[in-house]
């Protein structure tokens, strides 16, 4: 629904639904971490513990959160 009322492509929508599932994946994974250590969870992730993979999907997923601006203002200011 959000994608036809906003009437941007479906890879940025996509590509922002991944982002979140990224950053929702390793804050989790974290505080498991975190939890297990003994610290308090928060939503800080420590990026040195990550693997080359997870920090490119980081990487990419902050990427892609890129748009956000442009895609509320699509919201906002739509004719």
């Amino acid at each position: 629904m959000v994608k036809a009322v906003v009437g941007r492509g479906d890879t940025d929508l996509d590509a922002l639904d991944e982002a979140h599932g990224v950053f929702l994946e390793l804050i989790v994974s974290q505080q498991i971490a975190d939890v297990a250590e003994g610290t308090p969870p928060s939503n800080a992730v420590l990026v040195k513990r990550l693997s080359a993979r997870d920090r490119e999907r980081l990487r990419a997923a902050l990427q892609a959160v890129t748009v956000i601006d442009d895609l509320t203002r699509d919201l906002l200011f739509r004719d």
